[in-house]
Formats: C-alpha cells, structure tokens, sequence
C-alpha cells in the first residue's frame, strides 16, 4: 500500500553484522563448577588453563619444570598489563587450597572475579574470539590448541 502521493514505505533497516560476546571456555566451565559445588575442580582447572593461555597469549614458553611461583617471579613481564597482578591473586587462592591449609578461603565469587579479570586483557579474550573475513555472514571459532602436557600439573608445580 503507498503513502501519501504514491511512495511505498521505506524497508525496515536490517542487521549486517552482529556482535557476539567471546565464551571463554575457561570461564564457562569454571562457573559450571561453582554453581555444582565443585571448587575444587574448579579452581585446580583454572590454575591449569590460565598458564596454558599465559603462554599462547603472550608468546611466551615456561620451561618445564617451572613452578608456579618461577611463572610468577620469571615467567611475566610489563608487557603483559595487569596479568601478573591477577595471576598472583589466583596463585593465592590456589596455594591455600593447594597445600590443606586449615583456613583455605573458598570463595568461589572472588575465584571467578579473578579469572574475569585475567581474561579481560585483549591478548587473553583474542585467544578465544571469532574470526570474521570482511563481508562473510560465516563465522568459524578458531579452536584452542590442546594444552601443552609439559605445563601440566605434573611440571608447573606449586612453590
């Protein structure tokens, strides 16, 4: 039907491209974790990853055998923001936990307040963000490399 002297109605604007929140699947997991009750998993986890992710965002390689105290004292630098920052709060969640300490806090709010925060650098998100070519509806995930089994639990020890 036209409008006032025959012009039909504009068409409605439409959406070109939508922006998706990144998942990090580190996040996703621990939060399912929390929410089961399962701290310990969760943080155990997350300590594990976090390194992983350290290395790939940063261009980075821990010698095996590392602790998880060498990772903080030899293993980050300036260019890396804030991250060492919050890798130390991290450890000192994990460390207590880690080790049987009587007191160990398990706050599983601060827990995942700490890992948003290790992931809100954009070296760190990237890791897991969509890759988009210029004018392509098609988004593919670029998948995460399994984690290095040199950096595993049983080499990056905690001291």
């Amino acid at each position: 039907m036209g409008r006032w002297f025959g012009r039909d109605a504009p068409p409605p604007p439409s959406v070109i491209e939508r922006v998706e929140p990144v998942e990090i699947p580190i996040l996703t997991e621990t939060k399912r974790r929390l929410h089961r009750g399962e701290y310990d998993a969760a943080i155990r986890g997350a300590v594990d990853q976090v390194v992983v992710d350290i290395q790939r965002a940063y261009g980075v390689e821990f010698p095996e055998g590392w602790t998880l105290g060498d990772v903080l004292r030899d293993g980050t630098g300036k260019g890396m923001g804030h991250v060492p920052d919050f890798l130390e709060r991290l450890v000192a969640l994990y460390v207590p936990w880690r080790y049987g300490a009587p007191d160990a806090r398990r706050d599983p709010a601060e827990l995942l307040a700490v890992l948003q925060s290790l992931y809100a650098p954009r070296p760190m998100w990237q890791l897991y963000a969509e890759i988009r070519s210029p004018g392509s509806a098609d988004a593919t995930t670029t998948p995460a490399p399994p984690p290095d089994p040199r950096i595993g639990p049983r080499q990056v020890t905690e001291g």
